[in-house]
């Protein structure tokens, strides 16, 4: 997230070593100029980083390294921490921070690379290189940008038996998708909530339980339902209910579609609308854009009306600037509890836009910065 109006930061590299609780020396590597990267999610960057690193494990023979999510803890809250510090340095106590049970372990930090870049600067680093291709099984990832900024943590273990998702950490993240997905909180004992907990605990991915949940038919009659009282201020009557779960469940629409083409029928028009182009327009302006529109706009969206009819209108302000990231703001007040920057907005109104809304909450909610807030509230 480096715009490039900003001045490049120097990207460094520092290794350290634990092998049965005694440190090896550090690494520090010449520092270079970076280069403006667009923004990534950190589902993304640690996936690419993943991929790049047991590449390169597999190049020389070895086996892949297992991503632990306890160790992805760790080494996001790290990536974080070094962002707020305003400096470089290594976790003191990730060793004891990471799973129990290890005989060795070590750690990799940089700044100012990019996801893709990254692990080739370790790759040309010989005290990085050898954690890379050290005496390990599991691996911890952690990626924070910000204003510009970005920190890449690697925590390293070797252990008899690889550690498996917390228990305590999972039942956090299934009871806050629960809350946040299908607005209702269950207890730890309910069927439910113990079917997806194990789940995770077996090594199901976070994409996978996270599409579950934005997936489910739950979810979808809870947004049909929605759909109907938002815009057409009434309660849905079965059958057409009953027809927009078919259309989901078969792939043909997703959850957020039945509000945007409710705003294109007669219904909306003749009630909402007054039966009006004005009266239209300005019903789509709250609804779509929560205000109303002012002049300029009014004229050019009743102009658009008459030349290309409503779905044209309703699908050009939908998949607007400013709709879409409204929706981001929105999906990261709800999922995250804190605003999105910049960067943030810039890169998911592109999934937004590609790939559905749906889609896009489905990978907010999958990230370690998701499952580490859970954490905290459950």
């Amino acid at each position: 997230m480096i715009p490039n109006s900003l001045s490049p930061i120097r990207r460094r590299l520092v290794g350290a070593t634990i092998a049965l609780g005694l440190v090896a020396s550090g690494l520090l590597v010449a520092p270079m100029s970076a280069q403006a990267a667009a923004s990534v999610a950190v589902s993304d960057a640690v996936a690419q980083i993943l991929a790049d690193t047991n590449a390169l494990r597999a190049a020389g023979g070895l086996a892949p390294l297992t991503e632990v999510s306890a160790m992805d803890t760790v080494a996001q809250n790290w990536s974080a921490q070094m962002y707020a510090n305003g400096s470089m340095t290594h976790n003191p106590n990730y060793s004891t921070q990471i799973p129990s049970g290890w005989t060795g372990a070590a750690e990799n930090i940089a700044v100012g690379y990019t996801a893709t870049t990254v692990v080739e600067a370790w790759h040309q680093s010989s005290g990085h290189y050898a954690n890379i291709m050290g005496n390990y099984n599991a691996i911890g990832i952690g990626y924070y940008e910000l204003n510009g900024q970005r920190y890449f943590t690697q925590d390293f273990g070797k252990y008899a038996q690889l550690p498996a998702p917390t228990t305590s950490g999972a039942t956090s993240f299934v009871l806050a998708a629960y809350t946040d997905i299908l607005g209702r909180t269950p207890a730890v004992s309910d069927q439910g909530v113990q079917w997806w907990v194990a789940n995770i605990t077996a090594g199901v991915p976070r994409t996978s339980i996270a599409s579950g949940f934005t997936g489910s038919d739950e979810y979808r009659n809870k947004m049909i339902v929605s759909a109907y009282q938002t815009v057409l201020n009434r309660n849905p009557e079965p059958s057409g209910q009953a027809w927009w779960l078919s259309q989901m469940q078969a792939g043909n629409a997703q959850p957020d579609d039945a509000h945007r083409i409710f705003l294109t029928t007669d219904e909306f028009y003749n009630v909402e609308g007054a039966g009006t182009v004005t009266g239209y327009i300005t019903a789509l302006y709250e609804d779509i854009l929560g205000r109303d529109p002012d002049a300029s706009g009014l004229s050019f969206w009743s102009k658009a009306l008459a030349q290309s009819g409503r779905n044209s209108i309703v699908n050009g302000m939908w998949n607007s600037d400013e709709t879409i990231g409204e929706r981001v703001t929105q999906a990261y007040s709800d999922l995250l509890g804190r605003s999105a920057n910049s960067s943030e907005i810039a890169f998911w109104k592109a999934v937004a836009l590609r790939s559905g809304t749906t889609t896009m909450r489905t990978q907010i909610l999958a990230s370690a910065e998701y499952w580490s807030r859970a954490a905290t509230r459950f």
